[in-house]
């Protein structure tokens, strides 16, 4: 894991990284609170992005403990992936597709 990069995509890129510990808000790195709770959803539904190595985040302490530490920074586009929005949007899609396969169970059953 590189600290210097993105967290998320691990690139350089022009957008300009944003950093939760920089920030002038009163409580400084609570966007990193928002963001692990997320992660921890989209990790709860198996659907983390490829490019995030979520076991390089935590170095004993929780990921938000690391992050804070380390002063982890993102590309705003990269942290959009893991919106509450995002997240509401995934959690409709997996129990869609789990209801899918019970119906599907449910048909194979009458036919057989």
């Amino acid at each position: 894991m590189d600290w210097d990069l993105c967290i998320i995509c691990q690139k350089s890129s022009v957008e300009k990284l944003q950093c939760p510990a920089n920030s002038k808000r009163k409580y400084a790195g609570v966007g990193y609170t928002s963001f692990v709770r997320n992660l921890e959803e989209f990790w709860k539904l198996e659907i983390t992005p490829e490019c995030l190595n979520v076991e390089c985040l935590d170095e004993g302490l929780g990921i938000e403990q690391t992050l804070l530490n380390k002063k982890a920074s993102w590309h705003k586009s990269c942290r959009d992936l893991f919106s509450s929005t995002k997240l509401e949007r995934a959690k409709k899609r997996k129990l869609s597709a789990i209801a899918d396969e019970k119906d599907r169970e449910d048909c194979e059953q009458i036919i057989d």
